[in-house]
């Protein structure tokens, strides 16, 4: 096993990617954004205490949130590679949206959200790497 040396330009190209996907402020643009970073399967999710497994159950989930609008204030990143290949990234900032009382909330309330993402070979199949993602910051 060996630790990946280009761990801090995949982690930092990965947080690129995912945010231009994620704050869009439509949501069929985000779930077709979004939809290939999870497996149908075994993609896994825990939003507010509530388990949520697979690509549709994870999409669906996120097109429920009550925000027309969204942006990730990120403060700081953190990559840190692991002994397999994997990659920890860990993202700390504001996460800014308009919900439905058209004005934007900016509160001292701390969210958490984890997330592992397993990278896909050229020809589709899964890599033993993965991409462990962790966000936590204020809403």
């Amino acid at each position: 096993m060996a630790y990946n040396t280009n761990f801090d330009q995949v982690g930092q190209a990965f947080i690129a990617h995912y945010y231009s996907k994620f704050d869009v402020p439509d949501v069929a643009a985000r779930t077709a954004g979004l939809t290939d970073l999870y497996d149908a399967d075994l993609s896994f999710m825990t939003f507010e205490g509530t388990p949520v497994r697979g690509r549709a159950a994870i999409l669906e989930k996120f097109g429920s949130l009550q925000f027309r609008s969204i942006q990730h204030a990120i403060t700081m990143t953190d990559c840190q590679p692991l002994p397999d290949g994997s990659i920890l990234v860990t993202v700390i900032g504001q996460l800014k949206c308009t919900c439905g009382l058209s004005q934007t909330i900016s509160a001292d309330i701390f969210y958490g959200l984890i997330m592992i993402f397993t990278k896909k070979t050229h020809n589709g199949q899964r890599s033993r790497h993965r991409i462990y993602y962790i966000e936590k910051g204020q809403l």
